[in-house]
């Protein structure tokens, strides 16, 4: 691009695995994306610090002269991450990555190594991951023009948060993104040292579980790989996780009454044997309801949190918050 759609946003996705990174413009276009292991091998460096090594090589080469999209103007930053996010946007956990410094005084830094003076100028907002995601499915996706929806994220893993009249609610704390921490009732199988919802049906819980009932260490992806092969201990695993989370989707609905439930992250997305009863026991549980709500699929797939950050970064220029 070489007009003035070139001023886009940049939106960082950051998960428990991997981390998205790419230009946005301001119609909800990603014009160039990259990705890498969120995970830093360097011990001696956090998992933001490497963020911002990263961010930095990735500005140099879009903002130089060589990049197919000519000049870019990069007009705010805006950032998920998977902790919790106070309405300051200042992190106030690190269960999931490593932290020395705010993120968003690492960006800052980073913008004033690659843009100079003209960094002060753009702003850098930080949200929590699921709450970037829910409002990527908002303005672009699968809750576009609802009243009200729940928005979960299953992939490494599990959160949800919940969208009301074109908002997300963020809770006094900016906590209100928990389904993690949900009690979870064993089903066919123990709970192997699952103490809450995550453990017990998220990427990194299945591998973590499997591992312990098995003795073999593999990836969900591996286990669903063999899951689909065809009846046994690996599909019964899965469909036991699907069923688990869909009891607590169930009294999501009970409690909150949304319009509509959509399913992100990777694992959320992706089709297969836990999907498949995560499926049948929603619907079975909603039977007894007259207009109960869907369980849809994000419309954006991996690239929800990607919009909403990059929306997140938007609306600061827009209203100059």
């Amino acid at each position: 691009m070489h007009t003035d759609a070139s001023r886009a946003v940049l939106g960082i996705d950051v998960g428990g695995t991997k981390t998205l990174v790419g230009l946005v413009d301001s119609h909800g276009k990603v014009l160039v994306q990259e990705q890498w292991p969120t995970r830093n091998t360097a011990r001696a460096v956090s998992d933001v610090e490497h963020l911002g090594t990263q961010v930095e090589r990735f500005l140099r080469g879009v903002c130089s002269g060589h990049s197919p999209l000519g000049p870019v103007s990069i007009a705010a930053v805006g950032a998920g991450f998977p902790e919790y996010v106070d309405a300051r946007g200042r992190l106030t956990a690190s269960e999931v990555i490593s932290w020395r410094q705010q993120p968003s005084r690492v960006l800052e830094e980073v913008l004033q190594r690659v843009l100079g003076d003209s960094a002060g100028s753009v702003p850098v907002l930080v949200e929590s991951d699921v709450r970037a995601g829910a409002v990527g499915e908002m303005l672009f996706g699968a809750a576009r023009d609802l009243s009200s929806f729940v928005y979960v994220s299953l992939g490494t893993g599990l959160s949800s948060t919940i969208g009301s009249e074109g908002r997300i609610l963020t809770g006094y704390r900016g906590e209100a993104i928990a389904l993690g921490e949900w009690p979870v009732s064993p089903g066919e199988f123990e709970l192997l040292g699952a103490h809450n919802l995550e453990q017990y049906v998220s990427g990194a819980g299945l591998s973590r579980r499997f591992a312990l009932l098995t003795g073999e260490h593999l990836i969900t992806r591996e286990i669903a790989s063999r899951a689909a092969a065809g009846p046994g201990m690996e599909r019964d695993f899965l469909s036991d996780a699907g069923r688990a989370l869909a009891g607590a989707l169930d009294s999501i609905v009970s409690f909150i009454d949304p319009e509509r439930i959509v399913l992100g992250g990777g694992l959320g997305t992706a089709p297969g044997v836990l999907a498949d009863a995560l499926d049948a026991e929603f619907m079975r549980l909603m039977t007894r309801r007259p207009g109960s709500p869907a369980l849809v699929r994000a419309h954006n797939g991996s690239l929800s949190g990607l919009l909403g950050a990059a929306a997140t970064g938007w609306r600061a220029v827009t209203f100059n918050v």
